[in-house]
């Protein structure tokens, strides 16, 4: 990857990261109406709307897209958890292709998080067994390969803590110490196929101190906040943890790709590039994605455009080369 700075667009091909994991499984999972809807409206109808999408991001200034894979693809070592519209691997490598085309590079993501795991299916009720480590080596040992071995692979981790995160049914919440027992498993795997590791940041939000002391420089970290202007948040919490963790960060000598998002306020994009420039150094200021936290099927496309286009506004403002 040759890129001086990453300027990147996340999506979700899985929508299992917040609803259910198999809608035909009563058993083990509660499958809302919405999650049965998403699950009937097929990966290659999602991925025909991405690429329109996607042919327009480089004109904003983007040069990365970071793909949440979930349980879209149909795994070789793990074909049990595939969805059944799952796209297989040379499908997907083939529009892998087409986003280089573009100009755009492929990074993945996976993420393991209790909170965000339903795309696992049974190894989500597996966490800290010697089969649910195995699993998580496969696949990022089979993603890699699939992603002709990245240069960064995004592992999510985020709001695992409480249960507010959780969907329904058994509920997980690793102990601190077994999370990070299991966060430096994943790391070096990460490691093992020569990709740097990145995360979420928000466990620093609860356990600022613990973060210090586990969390290696080595792993990209991204925080984020949604939140209008400076000064305007309604909730002082949330701004003193958002905002306040991107000053933290560079204080402690983090490598950050900053967050930003119109799912809350427009305005959003624009304050965090703003905080990239003026607050993050530019050696460890590695980027900014835009995460727009919506579905790219019906209305979702115009409101996932408006991220991007904002994006590039800002970007252009802060960053114009």
């Amino acid at each position: 990857m040759e890129h001086d700075k990453l300027w990147i667009y996340l999506f979700h091909l899985s929508q299992n990261m917040w609803g259910a994991g198999d809608p035909d499984d009563m058993r083990l999972y509660s499958a809302d109406e919405e999650t049965r809807h998403r699950e009937t409206q097929t990966l290659r109808l999602q991925w025909d709307k991405y690429s329109e999408l996607m042919k327009a991001l480089p004109s904003y200034g983007f040069n990365s897209v970071l793909i949440d894979l979930g349980n879209s693809v149909k795994y070789e070592t793990h074909p049990e958890i595939s969805q059944k519209e799952a796209l297989s691997k040379d499908e997907l490598k083939k529009k892998l292709d087409e986003l280089r085309a573009l100009g755009l590079t492929p990074i993945p993501k996976l993420n393991f998080s209790c909170g965000h795991n339903p795309w696992m299916r049974k190894y989500k009720y597996m966490v800290g067994t010697d089969e649910y480590y195995q699993f998580c080596d496969d696949l990022i040992d089979e993603v890699s390969e699939l992603f002709d071995y990245p240069d960064y692979f995004h592992l999510g981790l985020d709001e695992e803590m409480g249960f507010d995160n959780h969907p329904g049914g058994i509920l997980t919440v690793r102990a601190p110490h077994i999370w990070w027992r299991d966060a430096h498993k994943l790391f070096k795997r990460c490691e093992h196929n020569n990709a740097r590791p990145w995360v979420w940041s928000d466990d620093y939000w609860y356990r600022p101190e613990e973060f210090i002391k586990q969390m290696p420089k080595s792993v990209l970290q991204s925080n984020w906040y949604y939140g209008p202007n400076r000064g305007k948040s309604p909730d002082g919490k949330y701004l003193q943890k958002g905002f306040q963790t991107y000053v933290d960060f560079e204080e402690l000598g983090y490598d950050q790709v900053l967050t930003v998002s119109c799912w809350h306020h427009d305005t959003n994009p624009e304050e965090t590039f703003r905080i990239a420039k003026e607050h993050v150094a530019p050696e460890r200021m590695k980027g900014v994605m835009s995460a727009p936290w919506d579905y790219i099927l019906d209305e979702g496309f115009h409101l996932m455009m408006q991220d991007a286009v904002r994006f590039g506004t800002a970007k252009k403002k802060y960053f114009p080369q």
